[in-house]
């Protein structure tokens, strides 16, 4: 594998870990929000990332 795959898997790999942590942060927004607007916008992002 050359430099420049290596690097680009690991990207990846890191891109999925960040998504995965911020979604699960967003769930648990979702979860405690009370304003129905918020929780519709925490809900889309959530959809997005987890898409």
């Amino acid at each position: 594998m050359s430099k420049k795959e290596s690097w680009v898997k690991e990207l990846k790999k890191i891109t999925r870990l960040f998504k995965s942590i911020v979604a699960d942060r967003v769930a648990t927004q979702i979860k405690q929000e009370t304003n129905m607007i918020y929780k519709e916008s925490y809900l889309a992002l959530w959809i997005k990332l987890t898409s």
